[in-house]
């Protein structure tokens, strides 16, 4: 990502068109608040072990991080989506309780996520074969 702000500054951008970019970090955000950015999305995980084998820390210390993240890019004018990813199964743990998920996403929005995107990352949430038991 080290480049993202020469890739976004070079982008030819439309009028009524959001150019959305991840930030998973601090220092991401402030790279972006450099070349005006306004809508950024954080991500993380229903599955630990998903998330840690991804953005290296747990998915309280994610959500924790991107707490902070999301207020100061709301000081900002800059919105905000959350991603949760593996929200149907994982491909380490298996099926995920949608409670978790729930959480997750309850969690994202008091942060000030404006909209959460759910995540059948290995593609397994079909009708015939998730039921919440």
């Amino acid at each position: 990502m080290a480049d993202a702000s020469e890739v976004y500054s070079g982008i030819d951008k439309k009028a009524g068109i959001n150019y959305p970019v991840l930030v998973p970090n601090m220092k991401g955000l402030e790279q972006a608040l450099k070349v005006g950015v306004k809508e950024i999305a954080v991500f993380t995980a229903a599955s630990e072990t998903f998330c840690k084998k991804n953005i290296n820390c747990t998915i309280e210390e994610s959500l924790q991080k991107f707490e902070e993240i999301t207020k100061v890019a709301i000081k900002n004018n800059v919105l905000v989506r959350g991603y949760v990813s593996c929200v149907m199964g994982c491909p380490y743990e298996g099926d995920i309780d949608p409670t978790v998920v729930n959480e997750i996403a309850n969690k994202l929005i008091k942060a000030g996520c404006y909209e959460i995107s759910l995540g059948d990352t290995i593609g397994i949430g079909t009708p015939g074969n998730y039921i919440h038991k």
